[in-house]
């Protein structure tokens, strides 16, 4: 199964219409050989595709955002350019969590 998996998934990468085919219908010759039932792998392929589209359609939606420091009053004046544009903004502290909690040394 994990091989049929393997072969479906090479197709699905940018090949042209009949480079897809006939690669299709090479996996489908060695299943029948093997006694693999058509119907799954008919539905191995579904799933892969569905999989495949999916990921494409969910590329689109990432965006990139922008982080900055507090530290100084200047980081107000540059988070305000940027509130024209379509980054959006972050805001991180210099002080972690693990900084807070560890044990101080006494000398």
């Amino acid at each position: 199964m994990s091989a049929f998996r393997f072969h479906i998934i090479r197709i699905h990468i940018p090949l042209d219409s009949d480079k897809k085919q006939k690669q299709w219908e090479i996996i489908q010759l060695i299943a029948k050989n093997n006694s693999f039932p058509q119907n799954l792998l008919q539905k191995l392929n579904q799933q892969i595709q569905h999989k495949a589209s999916h990921k494409q359609t969910r590329k689109k939606d990432h965006k990139i955002w922008t982080t900055f420091t507090y530290h100084s009053p200047k980081v107000k004046r540059i988070t305000n350019l940027f509130k024209n544009t379509n980054i959006p903004i972050a805001f991180k502290t210099t002080t972690t969590l693990h900084q807070l909690v560890r044990p101080t040394t006494q000398t």
